[in-house]
């Protein structure tokens, strides 16, 4: 894929929304233990926080754990109410947004 597609970014999106399902992982990127980039590159090593626009990497970088835990459960809803087939689609679908 293109550096910079807007397919790499979906998928940093994506790894991102899989990666804020775990509660260490939200509150070690909350406490500047973790980056941006080590959380997208763990979920998904084909990506990284710089196929991403500044403006949406400085927006994930100012989440709060709470706004994150949000997030999460709402990918956790869209699979249980059937939305969606998977997490990970739910990931992708909330990366859409």
């Amino acid at each position: 894929m293109e550096k910079g597609s807007s397919k790499r970014a979906d998928r940093a999106l994506a790894a991102f929304a899989a990666a804020i399902s775990s509660p260490e992982n939200r509150r070690l990127f909350e406490n500047n233990e973790v980056s941006l980039e080590k959380m997208i590159k763990d979920k998904d090593g084909e990506t990284d926080a710089d196929d991403l626009p500044e403006s949406v990497r400085s927006f994930l970088n100012n989440l709060t754990g709470e706004e994150m835990r949000l997030l999460s459960r709402f990918e956790e809803t869209l699979v249980n109410a059937g939305f969606v087939a998977s997490p990970q689609d739910a990931a992708f679908t909330i990366a859409k947004f």
